[in-house]
């Protein structure tokens, strides 16, 4: 048995022979129990009383006594106390960006088709901090804004969605009608389906099989316009079942007998359309609304993965508060955009050394600079606060600065910048000293730049939250990396602007 080194002593002696345990020392955890590489029991630990080994099989009991989990040992990969990801079978993955188009970000990289109308933009939610599609269409309209993902001659695909599948996405709709209409289609008398509304009017997932055709069982009534809802629809071909499970709880199973089959016509109808349904080579039943993501996974995931999808949401949703000065979001193009409500002008000074890339890490988009350290002059982002005294009176009685970096070297005898505005003066920046330190600084009229707040300890190629202080109040600037405070320095005056002219008055990123 193959144990995770990641597991607490608890669980290596209980799977290395251990009779029982008590799990009471991980009580704010959630345990997670692999087979065959899935997660097959998930449950917080506070809720366990006892693991026990009888004949060979774990047995876990709740605190009640009560045998919640029973598998042979021999089956069980691994027992671990980490967030688990369920990545490694996306094979489509939407994302949106900010001038309408959407990209794949899975490894299949499909080609994502955008098919602009009127009625069809994108812009940036703050509640799920990313951009989303938004539809204005007329309820089950035709021919209107919608994107494409064709599978047409892409066996491969078809394959694997056709021995079970996951689709996976976040909805909300602006009315509800009397009709059938939908976030995601693909069945034009056949088809892997979609997540729609029925013409009855409920929440709905269904695939098309050559025995049962749609599976209208896996839906709900329970729904209102105007929510977001995570929907998460399996097709089980192994049980011949269909399931739809909404903001992490099952609410409809239905049969699907026989064979995935594809939908008819011709290869112009073989594709998933967002906002709508495939219709001879364009698309009809359009819904309006908003489509926040739109995943495929090449498994039919079971109870507990579909729970684990939805805590994921939770952590994605308003997990990161907006600033209320400046709240800079890259967008694929290579631009950036204000996501505060200043809605402040960022210039993009494009340079062969600076692009932006969608992040699998962090869920966006992010810049990268291939500048040589301390270069001048290179591509680089700006933020005017020039006759801006709004602004700039925010700044000056305090405030905090807060980034995500890396560098992908460390130079110990020269300053360079993530982000810097201090020009013999100015509210300063997130960078690397001279002396090779992480450091934040204001400039104040007594103490100047504040060497103080910063640490050595970092390295290259390595990402760092980054929060820095102005205390006006307590006459201080302080350093947080990755949560803990690292470096504290004195910061007495006034915060003074740049000098010469106005003509340095801005932040600069990646400079």
């Amino acid at each position: 048995m193959n144990i995770k080194k990641t597991l607490t002593g608890l669980m290596m002696a209980l799977l290395c022979g251990a009779s029982t345990q008590t799990l009471a020392q991980t009580e704010n955890e959630m345990m997670y129990v692999y087979s065959g590489g899935r997660v097959v029991f998930a449950q917080q630990a506070k809720s366990m009383d006892n693991a026990m080994i009888v004949q060979q099989r774990l047995n876990l009991l709740d605190s009640l006594g009560n045998l919640v989990f029973d598998r042979a040992v021999s089956e069980i990969d691994s027992i671990s106390f980490e967030d688990p990801t369920i990545v490694d079978d996306r094979i489509l993955d939407v994302v949106f960006n900010a001038d309408g188009s959407a990209k794949d970000i899975s490894t299949s990289n499909m080609t994502v088709e955008y098919h602009a109308g009127d009625n069809l933009s994108t812009y940036w939610n703050t509640q799920y901090g990313r951009y989303v599609a938004a539809s204005t269409s007329t309820w089950a309209a035709k021919n209107g804004g919608h994107y494409r993902v064709s599978f047409a001659d892409n066996e491969e695909f078809w394959n694997k969605l056709a021995d079970g599948y996951t689709m996976e996405a976040i909805v909300m709709t602006t009315t509800k009608g009397s009709t059938e209409a939908k976030w995601i289609g693909a069945h034009q008398s056949g088809g892997p389906g979609g997540i729609l509304v029925s013409s009855s009017g409920k929440l709905t997932f269904l695939p098309h099989t050559s025995t049962t055709k749609y599976c209208w069982g896996a839906e709900t009534s329970d729904w209102e316009p105007n929510e977001y809802y995570h929907i998460v629809g399996v097709y089980d071909k192994d049980s011949a079942k269909v399931r739809l499970y909404v903001n992490g709880q099952f609410v409809g199973e239905g049969e699907a007998v026989g064979d995935l089959t594809k939908p008819t016509s011709n290869t112009q109808n073989h594709f998933f359309a967002i906002f709508g349904d495939p219709q001879n080579g364009n698309c009809e039943q359009q819904i309006p609304g908003e489509v926040v993501t739109f995943r495929l996974y090449d498994t039919a995931l079971n109870q507990y993965e579909a729970n684990i999808l939805w805590e994921k949401v939770g952590s994605m949703k308003g997990s990161v508060p907006k600033a209320n000065i400046l709240d800079v979001v890259f967008n694929a193009d290579g631009s950036a955009t204000d996501v505060s409500t200043n809605k402040m002008n960022i210039e993009y000074y494009a340079g062969d050394n600076l692009s932006t890339y969608w992040s699998n890490k962090y869920g966006r988009y992010v810049a990268h600079s291939t500048s040589t350290w301390a270069a001048k002059n290179g591509g680089h982002y700006r933020i005017s606060y020039a006759d801006n005294d709004e602004v700039w009176n925010k700044l000056a009685d305090g405030y905090t600065m807060e980034a995500i970096v890396m560098s992908t070297e460390k130079v110990t005898n020269k300053e360079a910048k993530w982000i810097g505005s201090h020009q013999s003066g100015g509210p300063g920046g997130i960078l690397v000293s001279s002396s090779g330190k992480l450091t934040f600084l204001p400039h104040t009229t007594t103490t100047k730049y504040c060497w103080g707040a910063e640490t050595s300890d970092w390295e290259a190629n390595e990402y760092y939250h980054i929060l820095g202080v102005y205390d006006k109040e307590a006459a201080k600037t302080r350093l947080y990396v990755n949560g803990e405070l690292v470096g504290e320095g004195e910061a007495v005056g006034d915060l003074t602007k740049p000098t010469s002219n106005t003509q340095n008055h801005f932040f600069a990123i990646f400079g």
